[in-house]
Formats: C-alpha cells, sequence, structure tokens
C-alpha cells in the first residue's frame, strides 16, 4: 500500500474507531482513552498503545490503530475499578466492529470471531454495549 493511501486509510480508522468509542460511551457511560501522540515509522514489530501514545508502522494494517483505541477503552473500565481482564479482547471487539463499517471483507475480519467477548455478543454491537452497560464482562467467561 502506498504512504499516502496508508495514511487515508489510517484516518478514515481514526475518525470511525472515535465515532464507535463515542457512542459507547453515550450508550454505557463508559469513557476512552484519547490519543495523545501518534508515531508512524517505517516498520514497527506491532503497533502499540501506552497511555495514550500509538507507534505503529507503514508496514502494519492501518486498520490496527482501532485495536490500540480498544486498550483506551480498557483502561479506562479498569480506572473505574473493575477486573482487569480480556484487555485484548476488548481491543479486538473495538477493531471488529470498526472493520464492520469501514471494510468488513477485510483478511482480519476473516479470523476475528474466535474472540470470546465477541462469541458472547454473538458479533452484535447492540449486544456488545447491553453486555457492557450490565458488567457481564467483567468477571468469568465461559468459553462454552
Amino acid at each position: 500500500m502506498k504512504q499516502l493511501d496508508w495514511n487515508r486509510e489510517f484516518e478514515k480508522t481514526r475518525k470511525t474507531t472515535i465515532d464507535v468509542l463515542e457512542y459507547i460511551q453515550l450508550i454505557t457511560g463508559f469513557a476512552y482513552k484519547p490519543i495523545k501522540l501518534v508515531t508512524v515509522s517505517d516498520y514497527q514489530k506491532a503497533p502499540t498503545w501506552c497511555d495514550g501514545n500509538v507507534e505503529i508502522g507503514y508496514n502494519n494494517d492501518p486498520q490496527a490503530l482501532a485495536h490500540e483505541l480498544g486498550h483506551g477503552l480498557h483502561e479506562k473500565i479498569r480506572e473505574a475499578g473493575h477486573e482487569d481482564k480480556y484487555g485484548e479482547e476488548f481491543a479486538d471487539t473495538i477493531r471488529y466492529f470498526v472493520e464492520k463499517i469501514i471494510s468488513p471483507t477485510s483478511a482480519w475480519m476473516k479470523t476475528s470471531k474466535q474472540n470470546i467477548l465477541l462469541r458472547e455478543c454473538k458479533c452484535s454491537f447492540g449486544e456488545f454495549t447491553k453486555k457492557l452497560m450490565s458488567k457481564e464482562f467483567f468477571g468469568n467467561i465461559d468459553w462454552t
């Protein structure tokens, strides 16, 4: 992917993810941490999130930003006193709902449904927010 195309996809992902997270906040009351700084390099083994700072490479999928911002939602959930469980799953779930909007046929979407939170909400955004509001995601979830 050319750098200009990557930048466009990254910006589309950023905007869509913020829209999704703001809607989650409106519905559930759970806030998210905003981006403080994005560092883009030519190569990054994997994108990272650390307290609002994102590092990502042009070699990474620009849609991976949605996952990293999902960590910001999980951090706010932890700060609200809930268990530190399912951090990667929350991040992947946010990416799933963002990609469902902007690139529903992507290669990543074809492998994303094994996430325990997505299985619990049957890949439904409405069910996800309902279970988030009821705090069903903060205890143990049975894999069966």
